[in-house]
């Protein structure tokens, strides 16, 4: 749930954060898992070793989008321009809410 929250504030707000960080409750919050925080935390940074920051160390040939072949991949494209991902966080959003919905009853 940790990666669907930074997903919305990589929305919301630049990558880059200056004074107060406002995003430290959302990921290392107790109800995320160590990866999924590990993994945002990495993403709000832009350190995600994306095939556009490979190529640009020299350890990828390409800097397509593995999952839609249209676009270079970048922390950006992965999280809020990829249709294949989006379609996926859609997907992940209907599945939580139909668990709270379930456990509601």
């Amino acid at each position: 749930m940790a990666l669907a929250k930074t997903v919305v504030w990589l929305k919301k707000s630049s990558m880059s954060c200056k004074g107060k960080v406002t995003w430290s409750q959302q990921v290392w919050g107790r109800s995320n898992t160590p990866k999924d925080s590990f993994i945002s935390w990495i993403a709000i940074q832009n350190r995600l070793k994306t095939r556009d920051r490979l190529l640009q160390i020299g350890l990828s040939g390409d800097d397509q989008c593995v999952s839609c072949y249209q676009h270079r991949e970048t922390s950006c494209h992965i999280f809020s321009e990829c249709p294949i991902a989006v379609e996926c966080l859609k997907e992940q959003k209907t599945i939580v809410k139909e668990q709270k919905t379930q456990e509601n009853v």
